[in-house]
């Protein structure tokens, strides 16, 4: 009863919170809609409520204001991007493109419009120059980071050819060189070796994330999976071992959580499973 209780207090916080957003986006919007009663003509007071539309995730009416400052005579690569990203949003996707391709053809190497472009490609299923696209954003991006280059994996991957298979990977290794070694990266990087069926590579690649864990019990479950995929019975049994003896040593507090209480389950069973073969 009281786990109950508690799950509903969550979600009703979660939904007071999200109401609460939208309930102070709404109350911005009734606010610029009587300025723009009181000045009509104002550009600024359109793009300003456009944006909150935005926000509010109102495409359409986004999309109106939007235009309405650019039938008043405001031109602006905000203005577009914003326009890009809501057409984006109600999938016309055609559009969304015309948008973000204004803003390259004055400004080739604008970030944000690449990264709408290729958003945009990889709805469509062209992967190929959605892929092209997100290495854009990686070479134009002051400071750039792991999910642009794993976006940019993942679409060359859905290309299902052996040269997307390899630029796939390839991207990743650029990633690890140029921003270090992240476990994020490491684990794309295993992902697309199981699919590949080299496990010998992602075998290797979990160590690395092991050592890179603070938590170790969790990646150790996970190098015992590879080794019963490479048909290694042996040194999965170890890892379930070592897996089990780093959540020994958590805090109760932490075993008791609804992941770990699954994750020793898992490994009891498999620790069962090899030794009865």
């Amino acid at each position: 009863m009281t786990k109950k209780l508690l799950i509903f207090f969550l979600c009703n916080c979660i939904f007071i919170g999200f109401s609460f957003g939208h309930g102070d986006l709404h109350k911005r919007i009734v606010k610029v809609t009587k300025e723009i009663k009181a000045t009509p003509d104002s550009v600024y007071l359109y793009l300003k409520r456009g944006k909150l539309y935005y926000q509010h995730e109102s495409y359409q009416k986004s999309i109106n204001d939007l235009k309405k400052s650019k039938n008043l005579g405001y031109n602006s690569v905000e203005q577009k991007l914003l326009l890009a990203k809501a057409y984006f949003k109600l999938e016309e996707y055609e559009i969304s493109l015309s948008y973000s391709g204004d803003i390259l053809y004055d400004d080739p190497e604008n970030v944000h419009a690449h990264k709408i472009k290729a958003q945009t490609f990889l709805k469509q299923g062209n992967f190929c120059d959605s892929a092209h696209s997100f290495e854009d954003v990686i070479n134009y991006a002051s400071q750039s980071f792991p999910q642009n280059y794993i976006d940019a994996s993942i679409a060359w991957e859905l290309l299902n050819i052996d040269e997307g298979n390899l630029r796939a990977n390839s991207i990743i290794e650029k990633g690890i060189e140029n921003l270090g070694h992240l476990i994020s990266l490491y684990n794309r990087l295993i992902e697309l070796s199981i699919k590949q069926e080299n496990y010998e590579f992602a075998i290797t690649k979990q160590y690395r994330v092991i050592n890179l864990s603070s938590r170790k019990e969790a990646a150790y479950y996970k190098l015992s999976e590879l080794y019963m995929l490479n048909n290694n019975s042996k040194k999965a049994l170890e890892n379930l071992n070592l897996a089990k003896q780093h959540y020994n040593t958590l805090p109760i507090r932490l075993q008791n959580t609804s992941f770990m209480k699954e994750l020793i389950k898992n490994i009891k069973s498999k620790q069962a499973q090899l030794q009865n073969n």
